[in-house]
């Protein structure tokens, strides 16, 4: 997460394959997006952000909450530094995406989860959260490794999936049955439970977005080279040492005291 000191809830939101963390002008490695309004093509609004391409956290929960573009799956998360939420439509591929995998996530230790969006050559994109858990990559709970239906997934036989071929409806209703049985299972998981682990420290300079950063294959590499305990990576320029942060009377990190 960003250095900078929070006094309320963050809202993750994702946009392509990036989550998105609300900035103000001017904070330390936060990055310009241009609001375009559909109608016009105009720019309506600017906003500044944060960008991750992935983030290292517990998960403490899942709640439904309506929106004005449908309902919303909020992901309650923590680290080190913040607690934050993550808010998926729950009408989106990134919730169903992640709905599949959580059953297989113990709760008492902490994921690392990078958003993905992959366009194919038919027009459709995929998109979906990659979730990491003690160096191994989260499945699909409800798919075997043949992609056969496990777990008590609805399904349909070839017959009836035939016969609703072309038939835009009737998938707009199965997927979204689907999605709500993944989420009354999700909804039971209990994520209250005490942590067993510690986050790996990982460093990165803010200041620069294009410096690299720890990514799901570095973290992957940190626990399969960890024996008793979580190797650190060290981003920091020149091995310097990272001071303990202070704020000014807006809440923002004093840039003076860090080292790069």
């Amino acid at each position: 997460m960003p250095f900078i000191k929070r006094t309320r809830t963050t809202y993750v939101g994702i946009i392509g394959s990036t989550f998105r963390l609300p900035a103000k002008q001017g904070d330390l490695g936060a990055v310009k997006r241009n609001v375009i309004d559909k109608a016009s093509g105009t720019v309506s609004s600017v906003k500044y952000e944060f960008v991750e391409e992935e983030l290292m956290c517990y998960i403490d929960g899942l709640t439904v909450k309506p929106g004005r573009f449908g309902d919303q799956l909020l992901i309650t998360c923590h680290d080190d530094e913040d607690t934050f939420i993550i808010q998926l439509g729950m009408n989106s591929k990134y919730a169903s995406n992640f709905l599949k995998r959580i059953p297989n996530v113990d709760p008492s230790k902490y994921v690392v989860m990078s958003p993905y969006s992959i366009a194919n050559t038919d027009g459709f994109t995929n998109q979906g959260i990659v979730i990491y858990q003690c160096g191994q990559k989260i499945v699909n709970h409800y798919a075997d490794a043949n992609k056969k239906p496990i777990n008590g997934i609805p399904t349909l036989t070839d017959a009836e999936a035939e016969e609703h071929t072309g038939d835009s409806a009737f998938w707009t209703y199965w997927y979204t049955k689907l999605d709500k049985f993944m989420l009354d299972k999700a909804l039971t998981i209990d994520f209250s439970i005490p942590k067993t682990d510690s986050i790996p420290v990982v460093y990165q300079d803010s200041a620069d977005v294009s410096k690299p950063k720890a990514t799901p294959k570095d973290t992957l590499k940190m626990y399969e080279q960890s024996t008793n305990t979580e190797p650190e990576v060290d981003y920091k320029p020149n091995g310097a040492d990272i001071p303990p942060l202070r704020y000014d009377d807006s809440g923002n990190v004093i840039t003076d005291d860090l080292p790069f």
